[in-house]
């Protein structure tokens, strides 16, 4: 069944032969839209001959089929620039690589290669667009691909592999550059070592690396770099200006590893005079655990000890110098509720707790049916031994 693509609006009567006259309309419109279809791809096999018969008939130079080619995408009438060649005759893609790389040699493939890319590079910066850095990125990596067949010749004497080796270091950092604006920093990285391994001395390469390496927080590495850029540019401003970036990025994070450093270490002396205090009192500390009936508690509230206390009495035969609050739960299995009450000091009263969580003359909680929770009518249950206790202070600190 086809399904066609009509305007129907809804709850209104339509007239049957109305709807037969649009039905015949669209069905019409798709016969129409098949044989564009149809004489679009005829277009495409008649450029395919047309191409084919130059390329055997004439003796065209390099600015000749260059000249061609220019012509070709500034037509309109070509249906064959799609985004993948998966989409187009392979017989036409195989006409139109012969067309453009019959009888040029990979060097100089791999340097137009490159000024397609640079036209793309300023494209970009010019326009702010980062499609054309990703069409540039396009172009360096088919000149990086020209010049690794051009250094598959056997003829090639050292100044001409120098050459190679200069226009494929260019490739790399000019492609490092366009990563970096796109902020694929690992890639960055791995060109630009490339690039250096072509050329020992591409100042640009260095730079890009460095700051790859400043844009990832690697200040190490990246102070690395430009050091032994600077060895041989030790005036590059620019050098300079990312050399102090690096190292002010390398203290800022030292600093604030020195805060966290402290802030540890205050938090482990701290837990350990806890663990103290609560030995003092004869109390000891375990991992918390679910009671029977319930998930595990949210809270992660640790007993915290409040400083001056007014009980003598509790200084004196604990040896204690502080009280301690507590955090406590009140579980109330019969409903699976539960209150937590986060600071229960051991001075207080535990009936002053339940009064305050159920008041008599204010009713009785959403969940208790039955009003059977009274502060005067209840009694609480303390579980003690539910979990093997910590041996020493650093047990406790590790957990």
């Amino acid at each position: 069944h086809r399904i066609l693509n009509m305007d129907i609006v809804p709850n209104e009567m339509v007239d049957g032969r109305e709807m037969l006259t649009r039905i015949g309309e669209q069905m019409e419109k798709e016969e129409a839209e098949v044989e564009a279809a149809r004489a679009q791809e005829d277009t495409g096999d008649g450029l395919m001959l047309e191409i084919e018969r130059l390329v055997k008939e004439r003796g065209w130079t390099a600015d000749d089929r260059r000249g061609y080619l220019d012509k070709l995408h500034e037509g309109p009438e070509l249906p064959l620039f799609a985004d993948s060649s998966d989409e187009v005759d392979p017989r036409l893609v195989e006409a139109l690589s012969a067309l453009k790389y019959d009888g040029e040699e990979p060097e100089d493939l791999a340097e137009q290669a490159k000024v397609d890319g640079n036209k793309n590079f300023k494209t970009a910066s010019s326009r702010k667009r980062k499609m054309y850095y990703r069409e540039a990125v396009k172009h360096y990596t088919e000149g990086c691909l020209h010049c690794l067949k051009a250094l598959e010749k056997t003829d090639l004497t050292a100044e001409k592999i120098q050459e190679i080796h200069e226009l494929f270091s260019a490739l790399l950092s000019n492609r490092a550059a366009c990563n970096l604006v796109l902020k694929n920093y690992g890639s960055v990285k791995r060109d630009c070592s490339d690039a250096i391994r072509f050329v020992p001395k591409n100042i640009k390469a260095f730079f890009r690396k460095g700051k790859a390496c400043l844009e990832l927080r690697q200040y190490e590495d990246g102070l690395l770099v430009v050091k032994e850029a600077l060895s041989m540019d030790e005036t590059n401003v620019e050098l300079l200006s990312l050399q102090k970036k690096l190292n002010d990025g390398l203290t800022e994070r030292m600093r604030r590893e020195e805060l966290v450093r402290v802030a540890e270490e205050k938090e482990m002396i701290e837990l350990r005079t806890l663990f103290d205090q609560c030995i003092a009192r004869g109390a000891l500390l375990g991992p918390g655990i679910a009671a029977d009936g319930y998930q595990q508690q949210a809270s992660d509230k640790l007993p915290s000890l409040v400083p001056e206390s007014s009980s003598s009495e509790l200084t004196s035969t604990s040896g204690a110098s502080s009280s301690l609050s507590w955090p406590c739960y009140f579980l109330y299995p019969q409903y699976r509720q539960s209150d937590f009450i986060e600071g229960f000091d051991e001075e207080d009263y535990l009936a002053d707790h339940m009064a305050v969580v159920f008041p008599v003359e204010q009713g009785p909680a959403p969940w208790d049916e039955q009003f059977e929770y009274k502060c005067n009518e209840m009694e609480v249950y303390l579980q003690l031994n539910a979990m093997p206790c910590f041996k020493n202070a650093n047990e406790w600190t590790d957990w």
